[in-house]
This record gives structure tokens, sequence and C-alpha cells, in this order.
């Protein structure tokens, strides 16, 4: 196919730029949304490979986690915006052992404590070494490294326990298979939208390919350098994502490698050029 070869001319090909000199900017426009659209549903396969099977491991394991962490012997309920249970209070939910930091140990000793008889109180949530309270009126929880309230008025009514929660999660679980096909839908106009940002990033590139052409000798318009450099992001974006992937990341890479990729595909330019006028 004719977008493959522009594809490999655009990564190295000093007489195809000469060609792009010669041709309108819609022509090198259609060509840039052309590569990303391919670019970003490869990238999006490979990417679906990769995590969609750690997604179905998580949201499998979750369900069954989460009710065999909520206790057998607490029940809750919610009437009227606000909170009730004949449990001994405070009452502690632990935190689960796989829920845990990088360094193997859990920020909270409990994940949830229940303690319904009392308003919020903050010397009372420091003391329970805990992710959140629930109490009368509100729940409270860490978010950020701050305590977030959030009032149970408008919760609607609801009791839950261990035999409730468990029915909620049989009837939600087969819906997740939904997400399996949400998941590569969402990281494909993710990371298509992400190179789409390129054309404004080029802009700044667009100058610094003019200031090189410039130092050659070469007398060029800004937009046929703009011009240029949308086909220079084809390299650019490869390398960049390749090396991104492997932990490689720099600040001012993106730009070296459209400076390099440039050099060497103009290296074959003399003046005067030859190009459109638009």
């Amino acid at each position: 196919m004719k977008i493959f070869t522009e594809i490999k001319n655009s990564i190295y090909s000093p007489e195809y730029y000469k060609e792009v000199l010669q041709k309108p900017m819609s022509y090198s426009i259609k060509y840039f949304f052309k590569f990303v659209l391919i670019f970003s549903f490869i990238l999006a396969i490979i990417f679906s490979f990769v995590y969609l099977p750690k997604v179905k491991i998580f949201f499998d394991n979750f369900g069954m986690q989460l009710v065999n962490a909520f206790p057998s012997n607490l029940e809750v309920e919610i009437k009227n915006s606000q909170a009730f249970s004949l449990s001994p209070q405070p009452y502690f939910i632990k935190t689960p052992s796989d829920f845990k930091t990088n360094n193997g140990q859990t920020n909270f000793e409990n994940l949830i404590t229940i303690d319904v008889n009392n308003v919020f109180d903050l010397n009372k949530f420091n003391s329970f070494n805990t992710l959140s309270v629930l109490n009368k009126d509100s729940i409270s929880y860490i978010e950020n490294n701050k305590i977030s309230i959030q009032p149970l008025k408008g919760v609607p009514n609801f009791v839950a326990n261990r035999e409730n929660l468990s029915d909620f999660v049989n009837k939600v679980t087969p819906l997740l298979k939904f997400i399996y096909l949400v998941i590569p839908a969402g990281l494909f106009a993710g990371i298509y939208m992400s190179f789409i940002f390129y054309l404004f990033y080029l802009i700044f590139g667009a100058l610094v390919i003019w200031i090189i052409l410039k130092i050659k000798k070469i007398n060029i318009e800004y937009k046929k350098a703009y011009q240029i450099g949308i086909h220079i992001l084809t390299p650019a974006l490869i390398i960049n994502t390749a090396l991104s992937n492997f932990g490689f990341v720099y600040p001012l890479l993106f730009t070296m490698l459209l400076i390099i990729f440039t050099i060497i595909n103009i290296r074959n330019f003399s003046t005067p050029i030859a190009q459109v006028k638009e």
C-alpha cells in the first residue's frame, strides 16, 4: 500500500523530502492522520495484549476479595441519610493483605471503620489508623493525604451485609466483559489524540527545522519547514514511543530526534530548491 511506502520514506529518504516540498500542505496533513491512525491501532493492539489479561485477573478476583473482606456478622443500614448498625462500635474492617503498597506494607491497618453512633471527629479518625470512617451522617476518607468528608445526604436507602454484597457482585460481574471491549477502544482513542497534539508541538519544532535549513543556507518558508516537520514526526514518534515504553524518558529526547532526522533527511538539499508556493 502507498501509505506504508510513505511511512518508510518519511523515516529516511532525502529524495522523498525533496518531493514533499513540491506537494501541497494538504498532502502532508492527510499523510499524518493516516500514519497516526495506523500507528495508534497497532499500539492499542499491543497494549491490549499486555494489559487486558492483568485487568481480567484483577476484576475476576476483586469481587470475591471484596465479599470475603466484608465481615459475615456485620450489617449496616443507610436510612434517611443516616447510618445504623447493631454491631459493637467502633467496628474495624482490616485492610486485606492483597491491598499493599510497593514496599509490601499497608498504609493503614484498617480499610474502613464503622462508628455510626458518633458524628465525625478528627481526633478519633486519626486514632483509628484507618483509610475511611463511616459515621452517623457522613463518610470520611483519606484522599491525596487529606481527609475528605462526604455527607450521607442524598444517599439512597440500602442495607449492606455480606449476602447483599455477594448478590451485587454476582450481578455486576457479567457486565465486566464489556470493559474488555471498552479498554482497547479507549486506548486507541487516547493514543490517537495524544499523537494529534504533536501538530501543535510542531509550531515550535518547525522553527527548529527552519533554523537548521538556514544554517545550511537553504532558503525556505516557515510553512514548508512545518510541512517537512509533519513527516519528520514519523520516526520521532516511533522511536520516542518505543524508548518511553522501555522506561527511557528524557525531557528533550523528542526534540533531539526531530533535529537528527531533519539533518539526515535534508543532507542532499541544495539551494535554490524547488518548493510549491501556497
